[in-house]
């Protein structure tokens, strides 16, 4: 995304950006007097024949008079401006008629340089968006990426071996979940999955990738001259806009999983979690709600990394679950909110959180919502679940 970004900022700024270069430069409005206009032929590479307006203008610049044929910047080399259909170049210089004086436009150091219509730069700023935005997201990753990779194996083992206990470094440190205070229990639990920062990603991509796909697809069609450029704009069409329909199921998904379902937020008592000890929890569940079934659980995944070849390869298989709250038919109504209190007991000899270099062992509480229809959404909160020797400490 990087590399592609780059490549099309070079490229739209040695075009567009030339011609915002030479736009600011130091040009003058002037009368000139039409001589006559023409019309230029050549054929293309596909051997169709296309077509350029001139027009013959002349002007007087401190009492020196210039004869020249222009008609807009494409005009101004010798090879450019060859885009028109015999019809689109006799409609082009329509209002330009033998005797008729109008007003040109000339470059102040060199009179010779002259046209008679300009074309908008907007839509080149408006293009200028694209190769941003990769950019930004590309170098963003790659950055990341860099940050991550140019660590050695040693120093990525020493970062995660900052434990909480120094007879089992590779306990995660407690710290980054008990950083927030609750209102009903000690510690409220992070969400891993934000709902609403998805959305308004997905909604940014989507409007800017329809944008972009279909103002293409408009100029394509509206310049088709045979039928391939039929075939082929409409085939962009079947494609890139296509891809971009694709974007409105999600979109409705997202948006339903966060306008219907409001904030749901988990506390506990007590944390980490110690094997064979009751913990209380509870549950403030917000938003406009009905569910024909609303599940909590505990759940406990072990996750093996290992390198085959050049790749990193992931497996994860969960070992053990638990539901610990469950109500079916749960509804609430529109601008009110759920509370309930439940209890957390993992039994005894269930095995404690644990991160290395290439295992992982994690402990999540995940909130279930299954509505009717089969629509399904889930929200998870991690958990650390300390050694049962260490309950002591607690």
């Amino acid at each position: 995304m990087f590399s592609l970004g780059v490549l099309i900022l070079v490229v739209h700024l040695a075009t567009w950006g030339a011609q915002v270069c030479e736009e600011s430069g130091d040009w003058v409005d002037h009368k000139c007097t039409v001589k006559n206009v023409f019309i230029h032929s050549r054929s293309d590479y596909r051997g169709v024949r296309r077509y350029r307006p001139e027009v013959r203008i002349e002007f007087t610049v401190e009492n020196r008079t210039w004869l020249v044929q222009t008609f807009n910047r494409s005009t101004l080399t010798k090879d450019g401006g060859f885009v028109y259909t015999r019809e689109g170049a006799l409609a082009a210089l329509k209002n330009y008629s033998p005797g008729a004086e109008v007003i040109c436009r000339y470059r102040k150091d060199d009179p010779t340089r002259v046209v008679l219509e300009r074309h908008s730069l907007v839509w080149g700023w408006i293009f200028l968006v694209t190769p941003v935005t990769l950019i930004i997201f590309g170098g963003s990753a790659l950055v990341y990426l860099f940050l991550h990779r140019s660590r050695s194996q040693e120093q990525q083992a020493v970062l995660l071996q900052r434990g909480t206990n120094s007879a089992y470094p590779t306990l995660p440190d407690k710290q980054l979940i008990n950083e927030s205070p609750g209102t009903d229990l000690a510690f409220r639990l992070p969400v891993l999955y934000f709902p609403t920062f998805q959305f308004v990603t997905v909604s940014l991509m989507m409007i800017l990738w329809n944008g972009i796909s279909w103002t293409i697809f408009v100029f394509l069609f509206s310049n088709r001259e045979t039928v391939w450029d039929l075939i082929l704009s409409l085939l962009f069409c079947v494609v890139f806009c296509g891809a971009g329909l694709a974007f409105v199921p999600w979109i409705v998904s997202l948006f339903r999983s966060v306008f219907s379902l409001g904030t749901t937020i988990l506390e506990i008592s007590d944390h980490p979690v110690v094997p064979g000890r009751k913990h209380r929890l509870s549950l403030n569940q917000y938003g406009r709600l009905k569910a024909s079934s609303y599940q909590i659980s505990v759940a406990c995944e072990e996750v093996a990394r290992y390198r085959q070849g050049t790749d990193t390869i992931t497996n994860q298989k969960e070992v053990f679950r638990q539901v610990i709250f469950s109500r079916d038919h749960f509804e609430i109504p529109s601008g009110q909110s759920v509370n309930e209190f439940f209890f957390l007991k993992l039994p005894i000899g269930v095995m404690h959180s644990m991160e290395s270099e290439h295992n992982e062992i994690r402990w999540t509480i995940i909130v279930e919502i299954e509505f009717e229809g089969g629509r399904k959404y889930n929200r998870q909160c991690p958990l650390i679940v300390l050694p049962y020797t260490l309950r002591s400490e607690l």
